[in-house]
């Protein structure tokens, strides 16, 4: 027997903020995309922002930076990217970093645009495939010993 529930337009999954201390080399990473190849088989999609700042007080405000925004489709097999690119990669150079992820639920909906029930079967599951592409800048003038 399936559990079945509506998913309000208001549901939300709280995730903390986090700090982050990497710091890339801003002189030779270009730009960074993220791949994510996904099966999503529950009756319910998402809609994940991540969020960037130097001050963690600044969540919510103007002042934060939008870091990435992808959907994850219900029920559908598909591939998305995101792609950093130098501006989003230089946030996190030299300077301390917190991220706040926001997820907001999405669940199925009539032609009207009212919430329909959804299901989740012991058999539904999430599974994503997640690889990345990174261009450099290469100055064979600039050579170390």
């Amino acid at each position: 027997i399936p559990m079945i529930f509506n998913v309000p337009d208001s549901t939300d999954i709280d995730i903390k903020i986090s700090e982050v201390n990497h710091d890339l080399d801003e002189k030779i990473l270009e730009e960074l995309v993220i791949f994510f190849n996904t099966n999503n088989k529950f009756d319910f999609g998402a809609s994940v922002s991540v969020y960037a700042s130097h001050d963690s007080l600044d969540f919510g405000t103007i002042y934060q930076d939008t870091l990435f925004v992808t959907e994850l489709t219900a029920n559908s097999i598909y591939t998305d990217s995101v792609m950093l690119s130098h501006d989003k990669l230089d946030l996190f150079n030299g300077h301390k970093l917190f991220l706040k992820p926001v997820v907001k639920i999405s669940g199925l909906k009539d032609d009207n645009g009212d919430s329909m029930p959804s299901s989740i079967f012991l058999t539904d599951n999430l599974s994503m495939i997640i690889y990345g592409r990174v261009v450099v800048i290469v100055d064979p003038m600039d050579v170390t010993e």
